[in-house]
């Protein structure tokens, strides 16, 4: 087992060729382990400051060795956690890449506004698919607490506004759990 401790600061890091995924770090703290011979990499309570957004996260890589070694990424599984202690709901699409659940972020993006998500927790997993021969993005399970958040949930239905409540969050459906809310005047309770 390798245990290692990397401290960085300013620069940028790029999750994809395309120039709007360039996220802007201010500071950078990695502390983590590689174990199984190459095989595991493990990298738990990174903390990242990105433009000012702090994060904590973690990458787990397996399948490491025959990328290393044979320069082949068909073995290789990335498993990336995320945790966000308060982030402005309108601030949230400049660090989802809209690539991953694309789908998901769109709704997000035209149906929710204003307020705060906090406690979010995140994990996305990555593999190699072997027909389009790259890295894709394959799952993502999260919750998130939100409050003061605006809702236009449905065209041609009135807009929920001040929601208070939870979001889980997968790769195909987004669920939320509204605790209370205002609806034409009308104030909603769970």
């Amino acid at each position: 087992k390798l245990t290692f401790e990397l401290e960085g600061g300013q620069g940028a890091i790029a999750f994809s060729d395309q120039q709007e995924h360039l996220y802007k770090v201010s500071s950078l703290l990695l502390k983590g382990d590689i174990t199984g011979g190459l095989d595991k990499v493990s990298i738990q309570g990174a903390n990242l400051d990105l433009d000012g957004q702090h994060a904590v996260l973690g990458v787990e890589a397996t399948g490491f060795k025959d990328y290393i070694l044979k320069s082949s990424l068909h073995n290789l599984q990335l498993r990336l956690t995320a945790a966000v202690s308060e982030l402005k709901v309108d601030e949230l699409y400049h660090f989802w890449p809209q690539y991953i659940a694309e789908k998901a972020w769109q709704w997000c993006k035209d149906s929710l506004s204003g307020g705060v998500i906090s406690d979010a927790s995140f994990i996305f997993d990555f593999g190699y698919d072997k027909k389009r021969q790259q890295m894709v993005f394959e799952n993502l399970d999260g919750t998130a607490k939100v409050s003061g958040v605006n809702l236009d949930y449905l065209s041609g239905m009135p807009k929920v506004t001040d929601v208070y409540g939870s979001v889980d969050f997968a790769s195909d459906r987004l669920k939320i759990n509204v605790d209370k809310g205002v609806s034409d005047d009308v104030i909603l309770n769970s």
